[in-house]
């Protein structure tokens, strides 16, 4: 969850390093002759890009592929107060360069035809940035003590409740934008809705606990009083005076458990849960607002995104920090995953670890690509793991093919100072063979199959979110093509879910109904009632009290899960709960796809290009052994696909650092069958 102390420590070594550098810098306008082939438009962001973390020298831009120069450029710390300010220090250690503003900077990366991101710490301060006004945007524990967000970085928790603070990264935000930055990253932006959170862990920690400035409580003092009448307050919350009651005490007194513990030991701490989420929101709301104001005063376009853990969807110990209520503000979602279908690993253990269900709603949630990233500790410990003997470089591949093959981004997390490039050395050929074939990753192309996950958000993916996850990857690791449907709660999120767009699916699957909006329950039924099968794992939210099974519906049919599937699969990885999920769908579907592998460790996904009269296929073998970072590969691999309607003219076979390569093919009826003689790790098939 938190990138910033292992960026210390890197920082630390790179002083040690650099100092000789630095003194040998050059300035910035160099004779490098190296060309770059220039990103622009607008909308750069919703094509693949190859992202870094932090800002690269040019010899590594050229080396790594990379088009936007570091993810993650800011920093804190004693006077690396700017949007830009860690990304500038490495890379002019690196490049020999010195740069004396962060315009210059700027400049001299778009020269080079770099995308440029900046980035903006919205819970975590510095006494270096927020100077003499630090202590007055900070969070205060019960005994009004500083709350550290990284220790060994000396930040703090500052509070988006404040306005101060979020004028200050308003500011901070300008700065950039003068700068000519083409993205903001806006770092940890769900805020003071972590603080349940890290009050519960704070018994484990022995950390100062946050959420008691006397500005959050007596905002949450005055928020339960316009929203609850006395009489209310005291049968609901046993609150005989609102305005003498002592909110701190009251709060930290269940500070110590779960949230589902807490809020039925005293119902008031839901409410306060909810003060601190809608606070926030709208204080990042107002953040966000202001600075896409200020761009288009300044006849600039800015991209902006946020660093949201797992898009928000963790539920450590009940409390759930959403990131998710954000996506209509976003353009789109950087994030850090650590998940594997069991359970959180430091180092990911193959084949489980499979995050397409992410990136597939981050897009849907969006309709641009995801940036994902792995988190920081699991970078520390590939960095400092001895083993696998040769190192995670085919680990790191999948995850990165992953991405790619799931309409996102994949960030490269190298740092020159560790010395262990070959953990990074299969993401630096796939990031080179998706740059080099942009034909074959058209985003705007569509997922090949009849079957739709229709995630409609609201707080009834509290109970609900690993029904979603289960379901998708079940169907994934079953050759069951999917389509992800987004729609929002109509209450941080807009809702336009609409009849049309569920009429291309002939299946649909529903994780959660409950605290959905009436109007989002009656395009369900209307679709079934059409003549769509939907799969429902809630059925008394339609008014279907204990049905189970079949239950036909107009021209269409509900089938009701007696026990939920998706949620066991995901939380347990047995195989006979994907198999019911599979069965499911297979029952009332055609097949779109099949291949002759193990279903849970080859993944293919197609897509169509109807523009292009083009198809592509992409395969992802996840047979991993951990500790010699070996890929078991699949020799020969045999598809069934359902034809497409263009003539088939050829099929091709790419791999990153291979040489593309013929497939013998067969056309019967509706289908296409074809011959892959070895898939190692990735590969991609193309029919034109």
């Amino acid at each position: 969850m938190k990138m910033h102390s292992f960026i210390s420590v890197v920082l630390v070594c790179f002083l040690i390093f650099s100092s000789s550098s630095l003194l040998l810098a050059q300035t910035s306008d160099d004779n490098n002759n190296t060309t770059y082939q220039q990103v622009s438009t607008s909308e750069w962001y919703k094509q693949p890009q190859v992202y870094n973390i932090v800002a690269f020298p040019p010899e590594d831009i050229e080396k790594y592929h990379i088009t936007v120069n570091g993810l993650w450029n800011g920093f804190i710390g004693e006077n690396l107060s700017s949007p830009f300010a860690l990304g500038r220090l490495v890379e002019s250690a690196f490049s020999g360069r010195t740069y004396h503003s962060d315009k210059e900077f700027v400049d001299a990366q778009h020269a080079q035809g770099m995308i440029v991101p900046a980035t903006i710490l919205t819970i975590q301060g510095h006494r270096s940035f927020q100077e003499d006004s630090f202590e007055d945007f900070a969070c205060r524990s019960i005994n009004g003590e500083l709350c550290p967000w990284d220790v060994d970085a000396d930040s703090y928790w500052m509070n988006a409740i404040n306005p101060g603070f979020i004028d200050w990264c308003i500011q901070h935000g300008k700065k950039a934008i003068d700068a000519g930055a083409d993205m903001i990253v806006l770092d940890e932006i769900q805020g003071n809705s972590f603080i349940p959170l890290y009050q519960w862990a704070a018994q484990y920690t022995g950390l100062p606990a946050p959420g008691f400035s006397n500005e959050t409580i007596e905002g949450f003092r005055s928020y339960i009083s316009t929203t609850y009448s006395p009489q209310d307050l005291l049968e609901l919350f046993d609150i005989n005076d609102v305005d003498t009651v002592d909110l701190k005490t009251r709060i930290a007194q269940t500070m110590n458990l779960t949230y589902n513990q807490r809020i039925q030991a005293d119902p008031l701490i839901k409410e306060y849960q909810s003060y601190l989420e809608t606070s926030n929101f709208e204080a990042k709301k107002r953040l966000i607002l202001a600075l896409r104001t200020y761009a288009k005063e300044q006849n600039k376009d800015i991209v902006i995104s946020a660093n949201s853990y797992a898009l928000g969807t963790n539920q450590p110990f009940g409390f759930w920090p959403k990131g998710l209520i954000f996506a209509d503000l976003l353009d789109l979602f950087t994030f850090e995953n650590t998940y594997t279908a069991v359970l959180d690993q430091t180092i990911p253990d193959f084949y489980r670890t499979k995050w397409l269900a992410w990136e597939r709603l981050a897009y849907a949630a969006t309709a641009a690509p995801a940036v994902i990233l792995i988190d920081t500790s699991t970078v520390e410990a590939i960095h400092k793991n001895l083993f696998p003997l040769f190192g995670f470089s085919n680990s790191l591949g999948i995850l990165c093919a992953e991405a790619y093959a799931n309409k996102g981004s994949f960030v490269n997390y190298h740092f020159q100072l560790f010395g262990r490039e070959k953990n990074w050395k299969r993401v630096e050929q796939i990031h080179e063979f998706v740059m080099g074939n942009p034909e074959i990753f058209d985003y705007s192309s569509d997922v090949w199959g009849n079957v739709g996950i229709v995630f409609l958000y609201s707080e009834g993916m509290q109970d609900h979110m690993n029904t979603y996850l289960g379901c998708a990857q079940a169907f994934a690791e079953s050759h069951i093509p999917f389509d992800v449907v987004f729609d929002g709660d109509d209450l941080y999120l807009n809702t336009s879910l609409s009849l049309k767009e569920l009429e291309r699916f002939s299946l649909i699957v529903v994780p959660s109904l409950l605290l959905v909006t009436e109007k989002q329950k009656q395009i369900v039924k209307e679709y079934v009632h059409n003549g769509g099968v939907a799969l429902i794992f809630d059925g008394e939210e339609l008014g279907f009290q204990d049905a189970t099974g079949e239950v036909p519906y107009g021209d269409g049919l509900f089938y009701f899960f007696e026990e939920d599937y998706g949620k066991l699969y995901f939380e347990t990885y047995i195989d006979s709960y994907r198999q019911v999920l599979a069965d499911c769908v297979h029952n009332y579907v055609s097949d779109v796809l099949t291949v002759n592998a193990d279903g849970r460790k080859i993944v293919v996904t197609p897509y169509i290009q109807q523009e292009n009269n083009r198809m592509t296929l992409h395969m992802i073998n996840y047979d991993h052994i951990g500790f010699f970072d070996f890929i078991w590969p699949v020799s020969p691999l045999e598809i069934h696909l359902l034809k497409p309607s263009f003539s088939i003219e050829q099929v091709s076979l790419l791999s990153p650092g291979e040489k593309t390569v013929s497939l013998p093919y067969e056309i019967s009826d509706d289908t296409i069958t074809i011959t892959v003689p070895s898939l190692k790790d990735y590969g991609v098939i193309v029919i034109e």
